[in-house]
């Protein structure tokens, strides 16, 4: 019994890695292929790591993952991507011209922008995210290379990673979203309906979520986790509580819960 399972589990896994690397390519060759098609994979460490991005930040990080084809071992593929204006707008719902200034002003914090992933209770990793970016005045595009040293987070991924459609987080205007979403879909449980649970201390969270570190619990709650609930609830049907967890009188850790309405996905699905 346990042995079908498995097998069932492995070949619906394949099938999903399949469609993924399909949309991949379809985006390389089809100029008429939408960005918001592609699915963003990275490890689970990848997925929660520490470091803060703006919401700009975050769209150009994440589109220019969804490019590569996280089930090839080919480390190339993570050098001079490309992301046009016109795309980046058509996927996040901003002008053109406002775009390529949106990406334009992100290239210099992208590349001094420090990434920290937790390898153990022991060990912690610190890594730019990019090796280079480069700003194209008056062509519409940027282009950048991902650090080599995070390649095992992002191509030839076999186990313990995140995956969804980059569409899933087109409509976000906080990082604060972003990540908590993020971050939620790498304890997923469940996929029909999405579905999961996780504890996660306080300092770790505010420090996975890019919060200020002067934030006590209460703003972290208030103006991050709080608004993030809303939003993701708002954008993608997911209802998302936790209950604080006290060691004597100061709140330590948090334990939450989600899991996707799944009628009123069906019911928007039926509308389209």
């Amino acid at each position: 019994m346990a042995n079908d399972i498995l097998k069932k589990f492995e070949k619906l896994r394949a099938l999903a890695e399949a469609k993924a690397a399909k949309r991949q390519k379809e985006s390389a060759e089809d100029l008429r292929h939408e960005l918001t098609e592609n699915a963003v994979t990275k490890s689970n460490r990848l997925a929660r790591a520490y470091y803060r991005f703006d919401i700009v930040e975050k769209r150009i990080m994440e589109a220019m993952i969804s490019k590569l084809d996280s089930r090839l071992a080919n480390k190339e593929q993570m050098q001079d991507i490309r992301l046009e204006a016109k795309e980046y707008a058509e996927a996040f719902g901003v002008k053109r011209h406002k775009a390529y200034e949106e990406m334009a002003g992100a290239v210099h914090r992208l590349m001094r922008t420090v990434i920290t992933i937790r390898e153990s209770d022991d060990v912690k990793r610190e890594y730019t995210l990019m090796a280079e970016a480069v700003y194209h005045k008056g062509e519409g595009h940027i282009t950048a290379t991902f650090n080599p040293k995070i390649a095992r987070h992002l191509v030839n991924l076999r186990e313990h990673f995140v995956s969804y459609q980059l569409k899933r987080g087109a409509n976000f205007r906080s990082s604060y979203a972003w990540r908590l979403f993020e971050i939620m879909m790498s304890w997923k449980k469940s996929d029909k309906p999405i579905a999961g649970w996780f504890t996660i201390s306080v300092d770790e969270l505010k420090e996975m979520l890019g919060a200020p570190k002067n934030y006590r619990f209460k703003d972290l709650r208030v103006r991050a986790i709080d608004k993030a609930i809303e939003e993701i609830d708002r954008e993608l049907n997911i209802k998302v509580w936790y209950e604080p967890i006290k060691r004597g009188r100061r709140i330590e850790m948090l334990r939450f819960n989600f899991m996707e309405d799944e009628q009123q996905r069906l019911d928007l699905e039926e509308q389209a």
